[in-house]
């Protein structure tokens, strides 16, 4: 206990949240400290000041509540996101766009660009590579996406080729007249394109999650590596002073944020995220460190903008490495969200699985999220989405069953997906909008395979009288929280008398009203373009942080907060929404 105090004394005694994390260095928590270790120390610290009455922190210890009303950008960011990729844009793939392949014996983009310009020259193969980029999404699709399938974000690959005056190390290479001209000339429009696309989506209510796609994480040619090397991993991420301040990633972040050079308009409208890497490869060497890094270093730029990490093919790994790092109740760091991919049609096992196999496999997919979350405090905030999926299995997967059955099979195998991730996660993004068979969403949602929960696709008329069955149960539900909680601590430690049960109340007030203006956001018009549907926190723990940081509660009982908030956000989803509203 003397060590107890000895904490609270560094952090005096008007403790907050911040201040706290502060002292107990919580930030510096590496991936090699044991998380049980971690959590257990901070339920010590919280019991220790719990029940020494002269270190409790009283309401007039709080700081003031700067908690400001739900916004566009606040639900295109935390709500889940029922996504597609738009690949084959700005990262090309000679599997899914052979046209523009034609004649290169190579896979990656970089290798068509440079074989284009040996072929037609410089000015022809930009021409290319712009109609392509103006071409790839119509506004008939967009209406589509927003209002037929209902999708809510899309994710967009990018290469680091796609920012093109910025790089001292632009390629050369000889064009059809035998010049020596520079590859990075035909990306010279690449980021105002993507900018016109997120444009158009952010008018039709969709969001767009910018992934850095082609940048070296794998040795895979959607990198748009012709040395096929996981390059970044040679750099020691670890040591800040070795990686350079105008770096991709950073860069990129730069651009995001609004704050690149020469004064350029940037920013892109209606950004749900930024995922610094795609796929990094299993014990690839320094991930974690370089995921502290730009994480740090983009925070500085924006600490509002959301950032996706990829799991480095381990997720449980990824979750006990990013749970102390988000215990730090730091204003000034941005939230981070784990991107998990999950295919079986690639890996030798899948191809010997039969369809029901692999269906049985997916409904116990992901089952390793649930015991390490669900209270920020103690565990972190952690928050998953699955970034790439799709309805394809290996042709020996379906060859273990007959013609006519393999319709049955494949919807089984879309709405068992579906299912789990609606359950487990923040939201998904199929692989990818267009494409063949399989890998096409709009096939796919045409087929029954895939489709948006139902509650995306509520009429207005339904999300009124769904609202006005919540406002009736307001209140009751509330008592009925309130006694269950007062009964449970009562319960648990009846002796104790400090309990400051009105932080739940606070809590489930805000929890019950931000789940409200989530769902009522489309016929309120904070969500424009989409003509029906309804909203859902999916970032659930980050937006608890969030709110929490400007809640401005403290001090030892800010857990009852939590929990009151958590309680607000499921009642209003009880009464808004019903179970067969998750996938059906």
């Amino acid at each position: 206990m003397k060590d107890v105090i000895n904490i609270v004394r560094k952090v005096s005694s008007a403790i907050n949240p911040k201040k706290l994390a502060s002292a107990l260095n919580l930030r510096k928590v590496s991936s090699s400290l044991n998380l049980k270790k971690a959590i257990r120390e901070k339920r010590s610290i919280k019991d220790g000041l719990r029940r020494n009455p002269a270190l409790r922190c009283s309401r007039e210890h709080d700081e003031p509540d700067t908690t400001k009303p739900v916004t566009e950008l606040d639900i295109l960011r935390y709500r889940y996101q029922h996504g597609v990729n738009l690949g084959g844009i700005f990262v090309l793939e000679q599997f899914f766009q052979p046209h523009m392949f034609q004649g290169c014996e190579l896979d990656s983009e970089n290798e068509a660009v440079m074989h284009s310009i040996k072929v037609r020259g410089l000015e022809a193969t930009k021409k290319m590579w712009e109609d392509h980029w103006a071409s790839a999404l119509s506004d008939g699709e967009i209406e589509h996406l927003a209002n037929v399938v209902h999708c809510t974000a899309v994710r967009i690959p990018i290469g680091h080729w796609t920012i093109q005056k910025l790089w001292h190390w632009m390629r050369r290479t000889e064009d059809n007249n035998g010049e020596q001209v520079s590859v990075m000339d035909v990306y010279e429009n690449a980021w105002t394109a993507l900018m016109n696309i997120c444009t158009r989506l952010h008018a039709a209510g969709i969001g767009s999650l910018i992934d850095l796609h082609g940048f070296g994480a794998n040795r895979e040619p959607h990198s748009g590596s012709i040395s096929r090397n996981a390059t970044i991993w040679e750099l020691d991420w670890s040591n800040e002073t070795e990686v350079p301040g105008d770096n991709i990633v950073e860069t990129i972040g730069l651009y995001l944020t609004g704050k690149s050079v020469r004064g350029l308009t940037t920013r892109i409208p209606g950004c749900v995220g930024y995922s610094i890497c795609n796929e990094a490869g299993r014990n690839a060497r320094g991930v974690y460190d370089f995921y502290t890094l730009m994480i740090g270093r983009i925070s500085e730029m924006d600490p509002t903008l959301p950032i996706y990490i990829s799991d480095a093919a381990d997720l449980e790994k990824t979750i006990r490495w990013l749970a102390p790092q988000t215990a730090n109740m730091n204003d000034n760091v941005c939230p981070v969200i784990i991107d998990t991919h999950r295919y079986y049609c690639f890996s030798e096992h899948n191809k010997r699985m039969s369809p029901p196999q692999i269906v049985g496999m997916v409904l116990r997919e992901l089952d390793e999220i649930a015991p390490l979350k669900g209270e920020v405090l103690t565990k972190g905030a952690i928050d998953v989405i699955v970034g790439e999926w799709s309805c394809a299995m290996h042709e020996r997967t379906w060859g273990r069953v007959t013609e006519a059955a393999r319709v049955h099979h494949r919807n089984e195998f879309g709405i068992r997906q579906l299912e789990t991730w609606r359950e487990r996660t923040a939201g998904h993004y199929f692989w990818m909008l267009k494409s063949e068979g399989e890998w096409d969403f709009f096939e796919q949602h045409r087929l029954g395979n895939i489709h948006a929960p139902r509650f995306l696709r509520l009429s207005n008329v339904q999300v009124s009288t769904r609202t006005d069955n919540a406002m009736m149960q307001k209140t009751l539900n509330l008592d009925q929280a309130m006694r269950d909680h007062i009964k449970y601590c009562t319960r648990t430690e009846p002796t104790e008398t400090g309990w400051e049960h009105e932080r739940y109340k606070t809590g489930w007030l805000q929890g019950w009203q931000d789940c409200m203006d989530f769902f009522r956001a489309r016929l309120d018009g904070t969500i424009r373009g989409a003509k029906c549907g309804a909203d859902r926190i999916g970032c659930l723990d980050s937006w608890i942080v969030k709110r929490m940081r400007e809640s401005g509660q403290s001090g030892p009982w800010l857990w009852e907060w939590e929990h009151g908030f958590r309680k607000g956000v499921q009642d209003c989803e009880r009464t808004t929404t019903y179970p067969e509203d998750s996938v059906g």
